[in-house]
């Protein structure tokens, strides 16, 4: 994780990667923003457009520390969330283009490979565009569309994450008994999850 951090900090690609607020600085909390999360158990991840330049003093200076993260706080739980942006850097007026996206992607995919989440909720235009097609990826709006923009459908946008809640939990109580009884030698799964890659087609890098 720590070389993750240090290859995000060290990054001049991004058009304003030397601005103030972009460069690292512990104690202002400045730096380009990377993932957080309370557990290396967390599974959920929660992918953000890109940190606003207004930041939150340490520790609580990470993506989606404010309330557009304690809807997903509240619903899931936090020990099981990783939280990160697909654009590192503050930009001005919050404005980025697909090409800040491409860019991010990059260093995005790397904490994906690091952290292999059973779900990833992307939010937003952007993650829309850039992401890829993967059973893993679940696209949303971004909070803020619904607590800014369009309260009314707040109570939808809850209900939404709360019916993620619930296929994921079983989901996944569903896999974790099919891998005990594959441990035990009770079934044999091969066939059917070679099937499930030839469905969803290529296999992504963080699939492996």
């Amino acid at each position: 994780m720590d070389k993750l951090c240090e290859k995000l900090q060290d990054c001049k690609v991004c058009r304003f990667a030397n601005d103030e607020v972009n460069v690292y600085n512990e104690e202002k909390g400045f730096g380009k923003f990377g993932c957080y999360a309370m557990s290396y158990d967390a599974d959920i991840m929660v992918v953000g457009q890109n940190p606003s330049k207004h930041r939150n003093p340490p520790p609580l200076n990470h993506s989606m520390s404010g309330h557009q993260g304690d809807l997903f706080r509240e619903i899931f739980g936090e020990d099981r969330l990783i939280f990160t942006n697909l654009v590192k850097i503050s930009t001005p007026n919050n404005k980025i283009t697909i090409e800040d996206a491409h860019h991010g992607y990059n260093h995005l995919l790397d904490e994906i490979v690091f952290w292999k989440p059973k779900i990833i909720l992307a939010l937003g235009r952007y993650c829309r565009e850039v992401l890829p097609v993967s059973p893993e990826i679940m696209y949303l709006q971004h909070p803020d569309y619904a607590m800014v923009y369009k309260p009314e459908l707040l109570v939808e946008y809850r209900k939404a994450l709360e019916t993620i809640k619930v296929v994921y939990d079983t989901s996944y109580k569903q896999e974790r008994r099919l891998q005990m009884d594959e441990e035990a030698g009770i079934i044999d799964t091969s066939k059917d999850a070679h099937k499930k890659k030839q469905h969803y087609g290529e296999q992504q890098p963080w699939q492996s």
